[in-house]
């Protein structure tokens, strides 16, 4: 996995789809450990306004990395 990933690319928080609380959620997303774009917010940092909740859930499997 080559990190980090392009600037232009959202980051994955890798909270449960659905999940508005500001804390740590108990339960994390089952692909955090193998996502790219949730694991590239170790190496870049973070920046809020390119990170989302949930990327790889539901409909939106296609953003998983």
């Amino acid at each position: 996995m080559n990190l980090p990933l392009p600037t232009d690319y959202d980051r994955c928080l890798a909270h449960p789809f659905g999940y508005t609380r500001r804390a740590a959620p108990l339960e994390w997303c089952h692909l955090r450990d193998t996502c790219a774009r949730h694991q590239t917010i170790k190496v870049d940092g973070f920046c809020p306004w390119i990170a989302k909740p949930c990327l790889c859930s539901d409909d939106r499997k296609l953003m998983y990395i």
